[in-house]
Formats: structure tokens, C-alpha cells, sequence
């Protein structure tokens, strides 16, 4: 199928343009709604595939890759490694050494495309159809049908367009192209492993008549921190009842048809007592080494102190799950063992992952480690799990 409003090399360079059409964004949650009336499909599975070097090589045949999944990756898994490899590059850009490029300019001759697509039945009792990319690295263009409907730079944020116009009862075809580097890739140059692709889900949604279509809670505190007022500011589409429930009290609105997306309906729930959260934090400021420190000012903190200032109110919440991402690199070795220490403690409180360059550090508190090589040559990974 033809593709109209094809993406040319100038749009993907351009630093201004990061969207078209794409809807704005908001905090993530989903509608519910009885199983015979779903408000939401999956698209992950078998996607039709091929891919191309650049925007004016030809594509390759059709092939099949799964959805979410990064094309290198599965390119690994197929002889001669079709689509390439993972790459690992630390402070340099993934084109150094490969083509000279000017900021405002991305490479030319090796920019691969992957075009990925599929069909999908409208259900019967949509009235609107909306579809969410999860993940796109490192930009995506869409197309329904044949029809351009949108594109999206900002690799780990959802991105979601309205389909609605372009879509019609029964099976339609969804085609997605994802391209390696764009303007974004002078942003997300970071010390991690580059792959392309669509890496985390795919759906296809439409909105009930009634739709909480954003929510922002935003807290003020009282001069010496003894309470706190939580409010919530809700963005809604549509005509009906709209209920906030906080610490078991319920608030209810009655909302109509907003005249703009940002209208929407404001509610205040009472006041939350801070002494509980006080406690926690001298406690837990305590072990990490910094309780004497918990009245000074940020720019007084040396980056060891800052880092446990971080480690301390990632934990203080008690989450079910901490990604902890180097927390000892800027710390001296007994304030690092100590970090590990009470890392260790919370292992049976919550789930824990750490990644560190120092296996040491980590094996020695007991912790199952999966350590991972980097071969200089082909960026393969040698995997070791101890524990």
C-alpha cells in the first residue's frame, strides 16, 4: 500500500520539528470497563518487517520481527545478522568515525529504517480509535491505511495519535516506520546501548463518553512543614460525575463538556500529617551518614552527600520496586560499604536492582549478580550469574 507524506532527510534533521500530530502528553493510567466492551487493544505479536540502509536505499523483502522488541536484537537470532547489531558507545556519537557531522545534520548514508505493519479489525463499538507507541527508539512516522496520521521524536516517552478519520469498519492496515538517528539523536547521546525499533508496547484505544483525560496532584505545605494540602487538578472530556477518593474521603463534580482540553475540574482534599514522613526521614537520614545535614541548603552539599540526599528520597516513600543506578560512584569506600549495607537490609522489603561498575562491592553483600562483558569487537554480551 502507497504511503502518502513519505518523511524526507530534512524533516528528520530538523531540530524544531519533534512532532506532527501528536496528541499531548499526560500521566498514565487506563480506563476500565467491562470485558465485553474493551477499551483497549494490543497490537504486540508478529509485525511484518523490512528494513532499508537509508532513506533513498530499497527495502529489503518482508520478513517478520515481534513487537516489542529492539530489530537488532532479533536481528542477532537470523544469519548474517540482517537488520545489524547492538551498539555500545560511551561519550562519542554513534556516527563518529563513520561520517563527519555538524550539529543540525544527521548521517546520510547509514540511517536504517525499519518499516514494521499489520492489520487490525476496528471493534464494532468504537467510536474513535487512538493509538499509543510505548517506545519508539529512535523516531517513528505513522500510517493508517495508507494515510499519514503522525510523527514522533523522544525514544522513551508513549506517544499517541488520533486515527479516527483514517480508520473504517473491519480490517485496516497499520504501517510504522522507525528510524535509527534523527535530530533527537544529539540529545540522547548517553552512555548506553544504541538499537532501534518498536522496544515496548504497541495498543490501540478509544475513550468512553467520559474521560479523565489528564491528572496533576500538586502539594502545598505549610510554612513548618507540619501539613500539607493535596489538590488535584483533573482534565476531562465529555459530560458526567467525576469522583476523587483520598485517605478514604470521596469529592464529586459534576463536569460538562470542556471548551478546551486544559479545562477540567480542581479538587482540594484536606490536610495530611507530616510527622510520620518527618520521622522516616531523620531516621533513614541517619543511617546513610547525613542527618546532621538535613537543614542545609543544596549548593552546601558536597556530590557525595547529594547522591545520598537522592538514595534518601528514592527510599523514603518505601517502594515496591528501586532501581538503584550506580549509588555508589561518588561516595568514599566506608560511606559506599554503608550504602550497600542498607541496601541489603531493604532486600527483603522491596525488590532491588543496582547496577555498578564494582562487583566486588555488590557480590560481597550477597547479592544474586548478573555480570555483564562487553566484547571490544562485535558488541556482544557474555553474561555470568553468581549468587
Amino acid at each position: 500500500m502507497p504511503l502518502n507524506d513519505p518523511i524526507t532527510p530534512a524533516l528528520l534533521a530538523d531540530p524544531e520539528i519533534f512532532q506532527q500530530n501528536r496528541l499531548p502528553f499526560h500521566a498514565h493510567f487506563a480506563d476500565q470497563t467491562s470485558p465485553e466492551m474493551p477499551l483497549t487493544v494490543s497490537l504486540d505479536g508478529e509485525w511484518a518487517f523490512r528494513y532499508a540502509e537509508n532513506l533513498t536505499a530499497p527495502f529489503t523483502d518482508w520478513d517478520t520481527l515481534t513487537v516489542p522488541g529492539f530489530i537488532q536484537m532479533q536481528s542477532l537470532q537470523k544469519p548474517g545478522q540482517p537488520y545489524g547489531a547492538p551498539h555500545y558507545v560511551n561519550t562519542q556519537y554513534p556516527w563518529d568515525g563513520h561520517e563527519k557531522l555538524h550539529p543540525g545534520e544527521i548521517p546520510q548514508d547509514y540511517n536504517p529504517i525499519g518499516e514494521y505493519q499489520r492489520s487490525f479489525t476496528l471493534p464494532e463499538s468504537w467510536a474513535s480509535c487512538y493509538l499509543r507507541l510505548n517506545g519508539a527508539d529512535s523516531t517513528a512516522a505513522v500510517w493508517c491505511n495508507g494515510v499519514y496520521i503522525g510523527y514522533t521524536e523522544d525514544t522513551f516517552t508513549p506517544a499517541e495519535f488520533d486515527m479516527t478519520a483514517a480508520v473504517h469498519p473491519g480490517e485496516n492496515t497499520l504501517t510504522v516506520q522507525v528510524y535509527r538517528f534523527s535530530s533527537g539523536s544529539w540529545l540522547e547521546d548517553q552512555d548506553f546501548w544504541r538499537m532501534s525499533g518498536l522496544f515496548r508496547s504497541v495498543e490501540l484505544f478509544t475513550k468512553p463518553e467520559l474521560h479523565l483525560e489528564d491528572a496533576f496532584v500538586k502539594q502545598e505545605f505549610a510554612l513548618d512543614f507540619s501539613s500539607a494540602t493535596v489538590t488535584f487538578d483533573c482534565k476531562v472530556s465529555g459530560a458526567g460525575t467525576i469522583s476523587v477518593v483520598f485517605n478514604g474521603q470521596q469529592q464529586s463534580a459534576e463536569v460538562g463538556v470542556p471548551a478546551e482540553y486544559d479545562s477540567g475540574v480542581v479538587f482540594g482534599k484536606g490536610e495530611v500529617d507530616a510527622k510520620a514522613v518527618d520521622a522516616g526521614l531523620k531516621e533513614l537520614a541517619g543511617r546513610l551518614g547525613i542527618g546532621h545535614l538535613l537543614s542545609a541548603l543544596p549548593d552546601k552539599l558536597s556530590i557525595g552527600e547529594r547522591q545520598r540526599v537522592a538514595i534518601a528520597r528514592a527510599l523514603l516513600p518505601k517502594p515496591e520496586l528501586v532501581l538503584a543506578d550506580e549509588p555508589t560512584a561518588a561516595l568514599d569506600p566506608v560511606t559506599a560499604k554503608n550504602v550497600m549495607r542498607l541496601f541489603t537490609e531493604l532486600a527483603g522489603e522491596c525488590a532491588l536492582v543496582v547496577v555498578s561498575h564494582d562487583h566486588r562491592l555488590v557480590e560481597e553483600n550477597g547479592f544474586r549478580c548478573l555480570r555483564l562483558d562487553v566484547d571490544g569487537g562485535d558488541g556482544s554480551i557474555n553474561t555470568t550469574l553468581r549468587g
